[in-house]
């Protein structure tokens, strides 16, 4: 599931949207959650009083009352972080020239047709699901969600009597109950995400200490270190905290 943030003034862009989707729904066999907005402020308010950035998506008018589209899209881009795909809604043509510092994904001119709309809504779903180093796929309540890396906390087996390969997969605001193979989880040696025990994947960009035997998350969750992991472990959290010191010292 992508969760979609659709920021216009007019309310009936808003019912033609809704609609537009529910038709991709059907057809493309991807599903969303789709939050509306009326100004640049009211969707700022919103992301400000939320961790992270909630939103895979974010399609939005460049002409709104008083932060236009361009300004709030900048706003985002500062405050945020860069994996929000964004899709212009834009009248004139003339402006899309002026979005291509906050990286847009796409342009679409109004008014505009569901042939049109899907056909890019299309291709941007299947750009966002080929990020597999980014994102996480995972099935839970009968539905797919689609979890950034980023946000991912900690990756653990749970023990059920009943059900087997039971998952439970943490951020910092939820807890997500999944089946699955953990080794699955594992990505290339630039990912964040360390199997430190045989049942626990963590985010290495989460932890806050590692002591002789234990990780402790940002969250405050502790996980035990496994005898045959604990030198990898150490290895390569020294590695990661070398890297973000230079970081801070040369920029």
């Amino acid at each position: 599931m992508f969760n979609v943030a659709v920021c216009d003034a007019d309310e009936l862009c808003h019912a033609q949207i809704e609609d537009f989707f529910r038709r991709f729904e059907q057809e493309a066999k991807f599903y969303f959650q789709i939050k509306y907005f009326f100004s640049g402020e009211e969707l700022i308010e919103y992301l400000k009083s939320h961790a992270g950035n909630p939103f895979h998506i974010l399609i939005i008018d460049v002409v709104l009352r008083k932060m236009n589209g361009i300004e709030t899209a900048k706003w985002i881009r500062n405050h945020q972080d860069y994996d929000l795909q964004i899709i212009f809604l834009t009248h004139d043509q003339q402006s899309i020239l002026d979005c291509f510092d906050v990286q847009p994904f796409q342009f679409i001119t109004k008014p505009t047709s569901y042939d049109l709309f899907s056909m890019k809504l299309l291709k941007l779903c299947e750009y966002i699901v080929s990020l597999s180093g980014r994102y996480l796929t995972i099935r839970t309540d009968g539905e797919y969600l689609l979890l950034k890396v980023a946000e991912v906390l900690s990756i653990k087996k749970v023990k059920d009597a009943v059900l087997k390969n039971q998952l439970e997969i943490s951020t910092a605001d939820c807890q997500y109950q999944s089946r699955g193979v953990l080794n699955k989880f594992k990505f290339e040696t630039e990912s964040p995400l360390l199997m430190i025990h045989r049942s626990i994947i963590v985010n290495i960009e989460h932890i806050h200490k590692i002591s002789s035997n234990t990780v402790s998350m940002s969250n405050g969750d502790q996980f035990p270190i496994g005898r045959s992991y604990m030198k990898e472990v150490k290895d390569v959290y020294n590695c990661y905290m070398t890297s973000q010191y230079k970081k801070r010292v040369f920029f």
